[in-house]
This record gives C-alpha cells, sequence and structure tokens, in this order.
C-alpha cells in the first residue's frame, strides 16, 4: 500500500524469489528422500527459511548493504513466510472443527467491518485478533493465519487523518519487542 512494494510490477521478482525458494529445496529434498515414506511426510521443513538470520546479517553492514538488496530479501521473506503458513494449513490440519472456523470467518468480518467504518485504535484489531487466533487455534488451521489476516486489516492511514498512520505507529510499538524478545527465542 506504501513504499517500495507499492505496486504490482515491484512485487513480481519477490514473489518468483520466494516461489523458487520454496519449489527448489523440496525438489532436493523430495530427490534425496524418494522412497523413504516417513521421510517424505517432512517435506515442507526445507520451505521454512531462516531468511531473517540474512536480514540480520545485512544490518550489521549497515549502510554498505543498498537498501534495494534489504528491501528485496525482506519482500522474499513475507512471501515465504505466507506461503508457508498457507502449507501448513492445508497439510498439517488433521481434525477441523467448524464451529471454531464459523467464528474465526465472524472475526475476519468484523476486522473488515472496523477498516471499512475508519476504525483507528489498534487495541480493537488486537482484541478482535486474539479471538480470530484462538478460534484458528481451536478449529485445527494454523492459528499463525490470524496474524496474516489481522495485518491486513489495520488501517495504513486514517482518511480523516491523512498524516496519522495506525499500522505503522503499531509496526512501531511490536520492533522493539520482536527486535529483542520474539527473534532471541526464536533463534534460541
Amino acid at each position: 500500500m506504501d513504499g517500495a512494494l507499492s505496486n504490482t510490477a515491484s512485487i513480481l521478482l519477490p514473489v518468483v524469489g520466494a516461489i523458487g525458494g520454496i519449489i527448489v529445496p523440496v525438489t532436493i529434498y523430495v530427490a534425496i528422500n524418494n522412497g523413504a515414506l516417513l521421510a517424505m511426510t517432512g517435506w515442507t521443513i526445507p520451505v521454512s527459511t531462516v531468511i531473517a538470520f540474512a536480514l540480520g546479517i545485512l544490518v550489521l553492514f549497515g549502510s554498505r548493504v543498498p537498501l534495494t538488496l534489504k528491501v528485496f530479501l525482506v519482500s522474499v521473506a513475507i512471501f515465504d513466510d505466507i506461503a508457508v503458513i498457507v502449507i501448513i494449513a492445508v497439510f498439517y490440519t488433521n481434525d477441523i472443527s467448524n464451529t471454531a472456523l464459523s467464528i474465526a470467518v465472524c472475526c475476519l468480518l468484523t476486522l473488515g467491518v472496523l477498516n471499512k467504518r475508519g476504525v483507528a485504535d489498534t487495541s480493537t484489531y488486537f482484541l478482535v485478533g486474539m479471538m480470530m487466533w484462538v478460534a484458528l487455534l481451536k478449529s485445527g488451521v494454523h492459528a499463525t493465519l490470524a496474524g496474516v489476516a489481522l495485518v491486513a486489516f489495520i488501517l495504513m492511514r486514517l482518511p480523516s487523518e491523512p498524516q496519522r498512520y495506525p499500522l505503522k505507529d503499531l509496526e512501531r510499538y511490536l520492533h522493539r519487542v520482536v527486535a529483542f524478545v520474539i527473534l532471541p527465542i526464536f533463534a534460541f
């Protein structure tokens, strides 16, 4: 919606890179493990990349790394992660609870209404998002889809106050928590 990836042409290369980053490792994995039925159940393991660590290393080099390379890697990471979340939801969901899934869909519709009405309060989105996360968790579908869906509905900017950016404010707020708590836990 804003910035280096705000048009379709700039998204094409990272999407192709992410698709290649999924297909090539899976092909290698399947070629190596062909015939081993138990091993073949792990075909999605190489799909999950550690591109966040590559970004961390790039950040250490600071301004010596071109911004376009950083944007490209972040873009590939985003599309790759979304694909991984969908793959997990589709291939690793055993039992689906229609009731919980219906609640998640209602939460999604509520987020759409909040967005259309121009609600800027991110805590309201957070509450609905938490309900959707629990519903998806209980439904049997991978709950990380809730996070992806949630940020898709938070307003980028307010129509009434074009200088106010609720989504960017939330990103700024969460940056330290993610950088100093979540990412180190993930690395560990």
